[in-house]
């Protein structure tokens, strides 16, 4: 949060916390190790990755993570990055397909040992803002609330 805290959101309405969502710039290809503070940003990012995204269930159902993730499309492109990344765990790769990320083969994500610590089920995942911009606005009485990447 310290390193990139324009890439921290918190939502929420007057009684709690509804969901926040963690991004930063990155390197492409090659998630930030699970369980590890990470302690700089890379001098020459060549993606913006969407770090974690976690929905309270009372924050179901309202578009929490639609506005959340539209920030953060926001935030890449203020970065001038157009490709995003992120590790889709708990099953939430649907999810994220409605904003236009497409799942990457382990072989070709460049961090694939690294994955095996985000679950049996993880995946990697890619967009480029022209792509995700369009398919939230196609959809914007989406009703999203699962989970993303995690930390």
């Amino acid at each position: 949060l310290r390193l990139f805290p324009h890439g921290c959101w918190i939502a929420a309405d007057a009684q709690a916390t509804l969901g926040y969502l963690i991004s930063h710039p990155w390197d492409h290809g090659c998630p930030p190790a699970l369980g590890r503070l990470v302690q700089h940003l890379p001098a020459v990012p060549t993606c913006y990755y969407i770090h974690d995204l976690a929905i309270r269930s009372s924050g179901q159902g309202l578009g929490v993570g639609h506005l959340l993730v539209e920030r953060a499309f926001r935030s890449a492109r203020e970065c001038d990055l157009t490709s995003l990344c992120l590790v889709a765990v708990q099953g939430s790769g649907p999810f994220w397909r409605k904003f236009g990320f497409r799942g990457v083969p382990l072989a070709s994500s460049g961090g694939a040992a690294g994955l095996s610590a985000y679950g049996a089920n993880a995946c990697m995942m890619v967009g480029t803002l022209p792509d995700t911009l369009a398919n939230a606005a196609a959809h914007p009485d989406r009703q999203p609330g699962h989970r993303g990447g995690r930390r």
